[in-house]
């Protein structure tokens, strides 16, 4: 469930956008947002998977200013089927455009 106010998840999400800004590859397919118990959720849909986009993906922890596994659940997704959307609770930082 979406807690917190609209500043929190609005700053939040920016500052998550930035941190991600140039580790985006053609591989990545979705990046999500979302909060659940309390704690940050970050979702990340690959098409392959990839060393160097999973050391991205690290790298955008720093980025964010603090280690991502402690203060965020991450889940990577490699899967190259039709994506779900809406995604419940989440939101949606990046998604590339697909046929």
């Amino acid at each position: 469930m979406i807690e917190d106010s609209p500043e929190l998840w609005n700053r939040t999400t920016v500052c998550f956008a930035q941190a991600l800004l140039g580790a985006i590859s053609p591989n990545f397919r979705l990046v999500a947002l979302g909060k659940m118990s309390g704690r940050w959720q970050l979702r990340f849909i690959l098409e392959n998977e990839s060393r160097e986009d999973r050391e991205e993906i690290e790298d955008a922890g720093d980025e964010f200013g603090i280690p991502i596994e402690d203060q965020f659940e991450l889940e990577v997704i490699v899967d190259a089927g039709q994506i779900q959307l809406p995604l419940p609770d989440m939101r949606l930082v990046y998604q590339r455009r697909e046929p």
